[in-house]
């Protein structure tokens, strides 16, 4: 079942997740943030664990996973995931690099959080990375705050991630 685009790109198309595609985010993942920003495998792990959780645990009242196609292809994603009756996190908010700067990570976060609004969440938190500038500056631009900070070694680069909040 296709979702309706938000974008307005007849281009793309938003949908949710079927046979294939958590292994898909898990490599991508991977891939990208070791080329990128040195992760090792344990962020991939990190990922897996998140993403198998969310597929066991999954209640398609509360919580949805978009992937975004482009002529066949995934180039993004995005998740609310529900941490309380009050409180969704955004997660795994991924735009393939031949993507990015389209406009495509602020449709993704947009989507995300009215559907967290409409579900009747009261908040949306999201933990990152402070090296993902774009992103912080999505968040940023959708009125999330930074709260929180932490050092985090375990993934084979130097990193500090950012815990951010967003009232509804």
């Amino acid at each position: 079942i296709l979702d309706i685009n938000p974008s307005g790109d007849s281009n793309l198309i938003f949908r949710s997740q079927r046979p294939g595609d958590i292994g898909y985010l898990i490599h991508r993942h991977g891939a990208i943030y070791s080329r990128e920003y040195g992760f090792n495998e344990h962020f991939e792990s990190y990922v897996a664990a998140g993403l198998a959780s969310f597929i066991d645990n999954y209640n398609s009242d509360r919580e949805k996973l978009w992937i975004v196609e482009r002529y066949g292809k995934t180039i993004g994603s995005i998740a609310i995931v529900a941490k309380s009756k009050r409180v969704a996190q955004l997660r795994w908010l991924f735009v393939e690099p031949e993507a990015r700067g389209s406009g495509l990570g602020r449709r993704l976060v947009e989507e995300a959080v009215s559907f967290a609004r409409e579900r009747g969440y009261h908040q949306v938190v999201l933990w990152s990375v402070r090296c993902l500038h774009k992103a912080r500056k999505i968040y940023k631009k959708q009125g999330f705050e930074l709260l929180e900070e932490r050092k985090n070694q375990s993934w084979g680069s130097d990193v500090t991630e950012e815990y951010w909040s967003k009232k509804l």
